[in-house]
């Protein structure tokens, strides 16, 4: 996978932060490791470097990497950190890859088990990976009373109601020196291929046979129509491809119409990158500035999960 050197652009520096190693398997007990949000018990969260750095310290559910991407509310407005290359760790699958342009993909992983809601979502907006919860269901999250966190035994009732994963979003990139160089081999197989036929066959022809006063026969003309066709339909077929191609390389421009560069476009928010985050919730805790979005998840495009859960 093709690394990026960090970037800054308009005032905002983009570093880049690789995750392509799978890691080690995840502890059994991370899959059960959800917690209430603070201010809204409605909302349930898994997969959250944030549990680790204030519900239970000893667990190490998510790699380092996905903890520097996730706490971005920390950061200077001035400095963005993006995951890429990116390759899905342990305890996460692959939810979807977008193709952004020629040279860069986005991926996005959540948590094994857990749905996709077709949203790429920004860090820190819990919104793009769910699990769903039925009627009846009990769970055990943890609920914090006064800085305290304790587990809680709860019910389900109804139905509609969802655990947030975490998701894990980042780029890959096209490596530019093995496309350059496979357009450069082409090209040489296509010069050498129309230069080479009518030289053979020209110098061939004309002084093996002799006795044509310096005239071409038959044949060696033959032979020389047969190359020159043959060019021509190389050459033609190369303009098609070569026009073709620049139809594709300006599909990204159209499709990020604020961002003019490549550059332009990694320099942007994620807000920007990904296409805005819809209205959430957003809490404080005692240790980081502004956490994570949680929204009640959109199971599909005629439901929306309701706030059907009870403490019992």
């Amino acid at each position: 996978m093709a690394t990026r050197a960090a970037e800054t652009k308009s005032g905002l520096t983009t570093s880049w932060v690789p995750l392509t190693t799978a890691g080690p398997t995840l502890s059994p007990e991370c899959a059960s490791a959800i917690y209430l949000n603070p201010q809204n018990n409605a909302s349930i969260g898994a997969f959250d470097p944030w549990y680790g750095q204030n519900v239970n310290t000893a667990l190490k559910c998510q790699p380092d990497q996905q903890t520097t991407w996730w706490d971005q509310s920390d950061l200077a407005a001035s400095t963005l950190w993006n995951l890429g290359p990116l390759a899905c760790p342990n305890g996460y699958t692959t939810a979807a890859t977008q193709s952004m342009n020629l040279l860069s993909t986005i991926l996005a992983c959540c948590p094994k088990g857990y749905g996709y809601q077709n949203v790429i979502a920004p860090a820190p907006a819990a919104n793009e990976c769910f699990s769903t919860l039925t009627n009846g269901q009990v769970i055990t999250p943890m609920s914090s009373s006064e800085g305290s966190w304790a587990p809680t035994t709860m019910t389900i009732t109804g139905t509609g109601s969802v655990i947030h994963g975490v998701q894990i979003n980042g780029w890959n990139f096209a490596s530019s020196s093995t496309k350059s160089g496979s357009v450069t081999q082409t090209f040489g197989s296509a010069v050498s291929g129309t230069t080479s036929s009518p030289s053979s066959s020209g110098t061939g022809g004309s002084n093996s046979d002799g006795g044509n006063n310096g005239g071409l026969s038959s044949g060696a003309k033959a032979g020389i129509g047969i190359a020159v066709a043959i060019g021509v339909i190389g050459i033609c077929c190369f303009v098609a491809a070569f026009l073709f191609y620049r139809k594709r390389r300006n599909i990204p421009s159209k499709r990020h119409e604020d961002a003019s560069t490549l550059s332009d476009y990694y320099a942007q928010s994620p807000t920007a990158q990904y296409g805005g985050v819809p209205k959430v919730e957003t809490y404080r805790d005692t240790q980081h500035t502004t956490q994570h979005y949680m929204a009640l998840a959109e199971v599909s495009s005629e439901s929306r999960p309701a706030p059907a859960v009870e403490i019992g």
